[in-house]
């Protein structure tokens, strides 16, 4: 009888161990369904786009001005080799010789198709220094409307440097350098709708 008892006790063993490994299975595989099945609401207006977001300058801004070349003016064009629209900001940086700043007239001007753009927050530039105070700051329209860069869109920049009613003693041999950066996002992305 004891074979007995040790052949039933085994089958018991067996099957609770199988009851007990269904059970811990099945658990698992609910909670992957569960995972690989979630719901969420949405509006119809939800729109996914794969693509990739590329805007750059196309030439460093490089002046130099002296006793006999009091104005500069340096073009360059915010380029979007992307494959989405963007908007974008711009930020001016790392200044040298920062003290002098406000002695040197500065004007920014900038188009996109035919239409003037600007900083903004930014009635006019006027001097270099309000360009060092800035951090990265959208461009927008006259009409306040953030500027959305096509794919292969081209905005149009010149900046204009003046010395000619600053401090000349003070200006003269001086080198001011400052790196020029543009940054954009994705125009349906969460920020990008600012």
């Amino acid at each position: 009888m004891n074979k007995k008892t040790n052949k039933k006790e085994s089958i018991k063993a067996t099957i609770g161990g199988l009851a007990l490994a269904l059970a811990i299975g099945g658990i698992g595989s609910l909670g992957s369904y569960a995972y690989f099945t979630d719901k969420a609401e949405t509006k119809n207006d939800l729109i996914v786009t794969m693509g990739s977001l590329d805007v750059s300058l196309n030439n460093p801004i490089n002046m130099s001005l002296d006793e006999s070349k009091k104005t500069a003016t340096e073009a360059f064009k915010i380029i979007n080799s992307g494959s989405l629209k963007q908007h974008v900001s711009l930020k001016f940086s790392n200044f040298t010789n920062s003290e002098l700043l406000s002695e040197i007239g500065c004007n920014l001007s900038m188009t996109y198709n035919g239409k003037v753009v600007k900083l903004k927050g930014y009635k006019s530039i006027s001097k270099l220094s309000d360009l060092s105070n800035m951090n990265f700051t959208d461009l927008v329209y006259e009409s306040g409307n953030l500027v959305e860069l096509e794919p292969k869109g081209i905005i149009d920049c010149a900046l204009k440097i003046d010395i000619s009613n600053g401090n000349q003693e003070n200006i003269q041999n001086q080198d001011i350098r400052f790196n020029t950066e543009v940054d954009s996002r994705q125009i349906n992305s969460p920020g990008g709708n600012k």
